[in-house]
């Protein structure tokens, strides 16, 4: 088996069984490519030698890959024309009836064969030599072979012009044989295959090698380098959302760009959530001095119960693909730590044991101390919820005088203030009074007095006014 990387360029990256799994990302554009069996060089036959390639349509100064992958051996004492046509053959599912019965010569356009070997400056094979495959650049291609992935071979690269693959090529698809064991993890991970949220968690902190593509441009010696990337979290929230990544995108080179949907099935606690190992230096001190952020949530130096979440709700796709489906949520009541579950118009109540599903696509925690879990909610009170630290502080009553409000209390109805904005509904009521109307001097004779009726709608305690009115 010979494990490359193809782009539209031909030849990248070419991987042995010594390097790591984590050097490949999953939207590279790797090719298992079964090798034939190699027949033995006998005194009759000569050299052999193992040819891959790869097909690709040079318009102007632009190039793009087309259909898959070849292998094949063959005798090194092989001409130019010889090698031409063993290619053609082997490529004969995807060629025009009668190329191979015809001269590659009397036919439109031109197919250049490109060495393609790294390290090593790019070089074509000699169509005027007898023998090309004996030349000194495929001697250097083959020696710079990495005999840990592969077997000594020779990459190629024909390279098509636009006559050439009009006239010879009629099927340019790139066929993959997909291999049984594909179906069988496919079919495993429908049976319910599943992962862990700290097991997440640990993927996306994971280190990663950027390579040649994702190179770093260092600005000391102003060059790429390969270097590591890893993630790390700094500091955490109060409230911690944690978005799964439910839907990904297809290949670049699938005609259906619809989003694929992952059904794997995430389990993740609903209690005692520790985040402490995901920051950096591991929670013990290693990262950096935060001057902003204070305990003040009455556990000491408690560090490991400062960083442990509880989950609160949950919220959940239905459906194939992100442009359809349907939405519902599961929410913890924080005064009796009931879980519900709210499905448009029905709301129903399900236990903690029901949250896991493998539709869960958003998940929101509090952190330990804004709300007592749900194992001990009925020991909670109103204002351990978190809710409740809007609320404004109770404003004193207004006695008869209304000018002997005190300062402190005006501001707390300063229009676009915190007090103002946040007053909880059970904190308003309505007074209903009767103020009589005084009558101007100037119609002061009129029998008519009016009574008005004033709607007053205040914040906090009961208030007493009696203010007259034109």
């Amino acid at each position: 088996m010979l494990i490359t990387e193809i782009d539209d360029l031909g030849f990248q990256r070419t991987f042995s069984d010594n390097q790591p799994l984590n050097m490949i990302k999953e939207t590279d554009p790797i090719y298992c490519i079964e090798l034939p069996e190699l027949k033995e060089a006998t005194q009759d036959t000569g050299e052999y030698i193992l040819l891959v390639w790869v097909n690709v349509l040079i318009v102007d100064d632009h190039c793009a890959r087309f259909s898959s992958p070849y292998t094949m051996q063959l005798c090194r004492e092989s001409s130019y024309v010889d090698v031409e046509k063993l290619i053609l053959k082997e490529m004969c599912w995807s060629v025009a009836d009668g190329v191979l019965e015809s001269d590659t010569e009397d036919m439109p356009g031109q197919i250049k064969m490109k060495i393609a070997s790294p390290g090593c400056p790019s070089s074509y094979l000699d169509r005027s030599l007898e023998h090309p495959l004996y030349d000194e650049s495929v001697d250097n291609a083959i020696a710079l072979c990495d005999t840990s992935s592969a077997p000594q071979h020779l990459k190629l690269v024909l390279e098509w012009d636009l006559q050439a693959k009009a006239s010879m090529v009629v099927d340019d698809g790139d066929h993959i044989e997909e291999h049984a064991s594909v179906k069988q993890l496919k079919q495993n991970a429908e049976m319910g295959g599943s992962v862990t949220l700290e097991e997440c968690f640990q993927l996306y902190t994971k280190e990663e090698v950027l390579g040649a593509e994702d190179a770093w441009h260092c600005p000391n010696c102003n060059l790429k380098q390969e270097v590591i990337k890893k993630l790390g979290l700094w500091s955490l929230p109060d409230i911690l959302v944690i978005h799964l990544k439910r839907f990904r995108q297809p290949p670049a080179k699938n005609h259906n760009r619809s989003t694929i949907k992952l059904t794997t099935l995430v389990d993740f606690p609903a209690v005692g959530f520790d985040m402490t190992p995901h920051l950096c230096g591991g929670g013990s001190g290693g990262g950096p001095s935060l001057w902003w952020k204070h305990n003040t949530h009455g556990h000491g130096n408690n560090h490991l119960q400062h960083n442990t979440y509880d989950l609160y709700a949950v919220c959940n796709h239905h459906g194939q693909n992100l442009h359809t489906g349907h939405y519902t949520a599961y929410c913890r009541n924080p005064y009796n730590g009931q879980w519900y579950c709210f499905d448009d118009t029905t709301v129903t109540a399900v236990s903690e044991s029901e949250l896991v599903t493998s539709a869960a696509y958003i998940l929101f925690y509090q952190r330990r101390g804004l709300l007592s879990p749900s194992s001990s909610s009925s020991a909670s009170t109103t204002s351990e919820h978190w809710a409740s630290r809007l609320l404004p502080p109770p404003v004193s009553p207004i006695l008869n005088n209304q000018n002997s409000t005190t300062e402190k209390e005006e501001q707390c109805f300063q229009r676009n203030s915190r007090q103002y904005a946040t007053a909880p509904v059970s904190q308003k009521r309505t007074h209903c009074i009767e103020v009589p109307a005084q009558v101007p001097t100037a119609v002061m004779n009129s029998p008519v007095h009016e009574r008005r009726t004033a709607e007053i709608v205040t914040f906090g305690g009961p208030i007493d006014l009696t203010e007259s009115i034109v």
